[in-house]
Order: structure tokens, then C-alpha cells, then sequence
């Protein structure tokens, strides 16, 4: 098969108007959907990544919000924030940013968050039910838009071969 040039401006325009009737049905509901975002660091990078991600939200419906704990957060702070979203009926998803503070166990702040609204798709739970069944709502989103971009030229991936 020759190299084929893969547009993801048109594929990410045709999955946003898929979401624009679901974010519209939700937000006349009286649920707008709420992401947000659990930063406890200083990291110039994830400042920028908060800032695009917020406009994005914005421009598509979604109310954003970042709760900045602040880059001196400790493991029972970040837990405690996000015990905070999860019980808040209208929060929507959650992620959290990394890196997160020294001494922070990762595993143990993925798993505060209930896998109903982890926005990334990386809860242990979510994680086995894509590894059990091959699909999971919410599924890792950086993978699967991998997945979805070669998928939009070669729909068919049984039997193929990548490098």
C-alpha cells in the first residue's frame, strides 16, 4: 500500500459535529458538560496545554474549569479535589495534569477518580474493560484518536501491518 496522506483537520471537524448535537442536547437538558482539570504543578507546558484545552472547551460548549491546587500539593490534597469533583453533580469528567508533585503516586490519583468521569479513559477500570473487550466509554483519548486517524483511510485493521 502506498503512503497516503491522513487529513485530521477534516476527521476532527466531522467528530466535533458529532458532539456539537450531544453537547447541545445535554446543555438544553439543563447539564452543560463540565470538564475539570486537576493541575498541581508549576509547569509552564501544562499552563499552555490548560489554556488551549480551555479555549477549545469553550468554542465547543463545554464549560472548562482548572482547579489549581498549586505546585506544593501533597497526594491527600489532590485526592481530596478530586473527591470534591466527583461528588459535585455537575461535573461531568475529570482529568488531572501531570506531572504531578514529587513523592505523588500516580496510580493512586487515577484511581480517586470514578470511572464514570475520568475524561482521559485511564482508570484501572476503564483500562480492563478496553483490554477485556476491546472498547471502553471513556477509552485512553490519545490512543484512540491514533486509532480513529489511521481508521479514516484504512478501516479495516484485522490482518494489517504497522511501524
Amino acid at each position: 500500500m502506498a503512503a497516503q496522506i491522513i487529513d485530521g483537520d477534516a476527521l476532527a471537524a466531522k467528530m466535533l459535529a458529532e458532539l456539537k448535537g450531544d453537547i447541545e442536547k445535554l446543555t438544553a437538558e439543563g447539564r452543560q458538560p463540565h470538564l475539570v482539570a486537576v493541575r498541581a504543578n508549576d509547569d509552564p507546558g501544562t499552563g499552555w496545554y490548560a489554556k488551549a484545552q480551555a479555549g477549545h472547551c469553550e468554542e465547543h460548549g463545554i464549560r472548562h474549569t482548572v482547579d489549581d491546587l498549586g505546585a506544593e500539593a501533597s497526594e491527600a490534597d489532590i485526592i481530596a479535589a478530586i473527591n470534591r469533583h466527583n461528588e459535585d453533580p455537575e461535573v461531568s469528567a475529570i482529568l488531572v495534569f501531570l506531572p504531578l508533585p514529587k513523592g505523588v503516586d500516580s496510580l493512586k490519583i487515577t484511581e480517586a477518580i470514578r470511572p464514570e468521569k475520568d475524561a482521559e479513559g485511564v482508570h484501572p477500570v476503564n483500562l480492563g474493560k478496553l483490554l477485556a473487550t476491546g472498547s471502553s466509554d471513556p477509552a485512553p483519548c490519545t490512543a484512540m484518536s491514533a486509532v480513529e486517524l489511521v481508521k479514516s483511510v484504512c478501516p479495516e485493521l484485522k490482518g494489517g501491518r504497522a511501524l
